[in-house]
């Protein structure tokens, strides 16, 4: 039972069904907003390391607006199947925020070789006892994509298994509700700690691309995406917000709620995102350099491109993956193509180029 399904549209009156109304265009408007962005970068293909990160990132907000909005028409189980869509990207755009940083850095053996040369912040305990800082900051974001999409799919098993063993915002012993929210708040923890470090460790090598709004972006949608549901439960508990109304339980209006929320809240990311990841300055170098991928290229690299698996051996098993040498696999230089049809690799970016100030 949902809170539009359409048996209860006249129980429940006008106000709701104006409310997932406007759920609707908001889910549409963060979507065409996003979609443009998009759209830009692509046009403007010319880092493909970066802009790659950078493109399933915003594609985060279009995928986490629709599910929600989806939400508020079905409810378990149907949502949860949505679910494990919605949270298996959160963490996926989380990961790929991290991998933005890596490139930004010129990858990760320019990376290695910078964290070597100068006295790194050191974890707190227990995470001091180890060593190697890079790999310790790809273990605590890679666990949030693995433990945060598992935990949705045991969410899944267990509504699917029993019809009262899975009770959204309801604390009790007996419902796994609180053992699984318990697990999921403490990955995510995890995994924001771990990308605070590494941002802290390389922020001012990285400071020309302005990371600091693209960071905020990221961990505002996990954080609010996540607390608002903590605390709508207690405004439940503390009866700001009445337990039962009309045909729905407490469990139907904490998730409806919730997906209301941040169908709103996309539209302020989508508009973030804007200023937080510009096209201009790919745009710019694109028209410089005259250069361009065909669109299905670009595309292909846009899916499929770079590897998480390999991503997720290489952080438990870092030694599998030594890198062979200290060379720059990170940023690709371009092709320049001269008037005569030749080409030559031209740097994308200029360390001694005041043009690394202007852009983001």
């Amino acid at each position: 039972m949902g809170v539009m399904d359409s048996e209860y549209v006249q129980e429940i009156g006008p106000v709701f069904f104006g409310l997932y109304v406007g759920a609707c265009f908001c889910t549409l408007l963060a979507t065409i907003l996003s979609g443009h962005l998009m759209f830009r970068h692509l046009r403007n293909y010319i880092i493909p390391e970066q802009q790659r990160c950078i493109v399933r990132i915003i594609s985060m907000i279009p995928i986490y607006a629709a599910i929600s909005c989806a939400g508020l028409w079905w409810y378990q189980p149907k949502s949860l199947i949505l679910a494990v869509i919605r949270d298996g990207y959160e963490s996926y755009a989380l990961y790929m925020f991290f991998r933005l940083v890596i490139e930004y850095s010129l990858g990760e053996e320019v990376l290695i070789e910078n964290l070597n040369k100068q006295d790194v912040r050191r974890a707190v305990f227990p995470f001091n006892c180890f060593k190697k800082t890079l790999t310790l900051c790809r273990q605590g974001v890679v666990q949030y994509v693995i433990l945060r999409p598992l935990c949705t799919i045991i969410t899944c098993l267990v509504v699917f298994l029993s019809d009262d063993g899975y009770r959204e915002g309801e604390w009790s012993l007996n419902n796994a509700y609180p053992y699984i929210s318990i697990v999921n708040n403490i990955s995510v923890t995890v995994a924001m700690y771990f990308l605070v470090l590494l941002y802290e460790i390389v922020s001012k090598d990285i400071a020309v691309y302005k990371p600091l709004p693209k960071f905020l972006c990221i961990k505002a949608i996990v954080f609010v995406c996540y607390w608002q549901g903590v605390i709508i439960f207690v405004m439940f508990k503390i009866h700001i917000i009445p337990p039962h109304l009309g045909p729905f339980n407490q469990s139907e209006l904490t998730s409806s709620l919730n997906n209301l929320l941040i169908c709103l809240e996309m539209v302020m990311f989508s508009i973030a995102h804007m200023w937080a990841f510009p096209y201009t300055f790919y745009s710019s170098l694109a028209q410089e350099l005259m250069y361009a991928d065909k669109p299905l290229d670009i595309a292909v690299d846009v899916v499929i491109g770079g590897n998480l698996a390999s991503d997720a051996f290489r952080a438990f098993y870092p030694k599998r993956f030594r890198p062979a040498g200290l060379t720059v696999s990170g940023t690709t230089p371009a092709r320049k193509t001269s008037e005569h049809g030749s080409s030559e690799v031209v740097p994308l970016i200029d360390s001694n180029s005041s043009s690394r100030e202007s852009y983001a």
